[in-house]
């Protein structure tokens, strides 16, 4: 009898541990609202900031070279200014350059009295494919 009472005891013991150790999980749908709303501060924030200046920009207006560097933006807001992620901000935008059919672009990044970023884009020419022939293995 005193083992019955015993077992009881330390399974109620184990299942109020257990109910307490429980996990909320939260919906997708929450997690994807919490996104958007981290995305359009960013994007909010990333435009308002006026620690860089964008020179030589013809292709884009600097609004959308903004939009599209937000992550980079905040994070030199956030955590200061340093070369390394003034290098970060000058790839990153070479990439959205790249990806927009400007393949010989070049950004290079200078940090003014340690507060501010210019960045000066050489854009050059916008390629674009017309035709696209394989070699090889005809139709028959």
């Amino acid at each position: 009898m005193r083992y019955g009472i015993l077992f009881l005891l330390g399974t109620v013991a184990l299942a109020l541990e257990i109910a307490a150790q429980s996990v909320d999980v939260v919906r997708p749908e929450d997690q994807q609202k919490a996104r958007r709303a981290v995305v359009k501060k960013q994007e909010k924030r990333a435009k308002q900031t006026s620690i860089i200046e964008f020179r030589g920009a013809q292709a884009f207006k600097e609004n959308e070279l903004r939009v599209a560097l937000k992550e980079e933006i905040t994070t030199i807001e956030d955590f200061g200014l340093s070369p390394a992620r003034a290098d970060d901000l000058a790839f990153f935008l070479e990439v959205f350059y790249r990806k927009h059919g400007y393949a010989k672009v070049d950004v290079h990044y200078v940090i003014e009295s340690g507060v501010r970023l210019r960045l000066n884009i050489n854009e050059g020419p916008r390629f674009l494919l017309s035709q696209v022939i394989f070699d090889g293995n005809a139709h028959e």
